[in-house]
């Protein structure tokens, strides 16, 4: 019997939820209703966790270290933020964490939620194939992900599992020039985000990547 697993819908209604910019400048962006959830605070704390995964901001009353950020009024958002909007600058620590850096890139807009212990406003940073390698020899051993090839700035396959080790399978079949992929750990997130990136794919360009047609392969293969 096939296990069937619901995965997130592409583009979300996120009007009425604490939301997080991840803009292309690194600029943090705060919407109006994390304002009105979280109330105001002059700084704050960033945090990473140590896989990468997930990114959380603290706030603080009064600046307690050099490590603090100041929260600013969003200015070039006050129409549809209503004047509350806060913005962070923090190019460097976006730009020092790849999937952070991944998320600028396409200015992505995530809910962000508060933890049920402690002080810290959570986003889960989604797989973004945020990691990079020309050649196979360089690929980490025994990481398990999301991976996809590219050859001359083109996708031509998305494919999960052990990564190095797929990879090294598709060397001897397919002309790639490059391998953008993102660890993740569990075999169902494996599932759901290639599916999630095929799905994605199918919308954009109406088939699938060349070599996932050729293998005639399906996302749960």
């Amino acid at each position: 019997m096939t296990n069937w697993i619901e995965v997130k819908k592409s583009g979300a209604d996120l009007r009425g939820t604490p939301t997080l910019t991840i803009r292309s400048s690194g600029v943090l962006a705060l919407n109006a209703e994390f304002y009105d959830a979280a109330g105001d605070a002059p700084c704050c704390g960033l945090f990473i966790s140590g896989d990468g995964r997930r990114f959380a901001i603290e706030l603080k009353e009064k600046s307690d270290g050099p490590n603090d950020y100041t929260l600013s009024p969003d200015g070039g958002s006050a129409r549809t933020n209503r004047g509350k909007g806060r913005v962070i600058a923090a190019s460097g620590f976006v730009n020092s964490h790849p999937r952070l850096k991944a998320h600028s890139s396409v200015n992505a807009k995530l809910p962000i939620q508060k933890e049920l212990r402690g002080n810290k406003w959570v986003v889960e940073l989604q797989p973004m194939f945020e990691q990079s390698r020309t050649d196979t020899e360089n690929l980490p051993t025994g990481v398990r992900g999301i991976y996809r090839l590219i050859f001359k700035n083109n996708i031509v396959y998305i494919g999960k599992g052990i990564i190095r080790d797929r990879v090294a399978q598709h060397k001897t079949r397919f002309s790639f020039d490059e391998i953008q992929f993102s660890e993740i750990d569990s075999e169902k997130e494996m599932f759901q985000w290639e599916a999630f990136y095929l799905e994605e794919y199918v919308r954009e360009f109406g088939v699938k990547p060349e070599y996932n047609r050729i293998m005639g392969q399906s996302t749960n293969e």
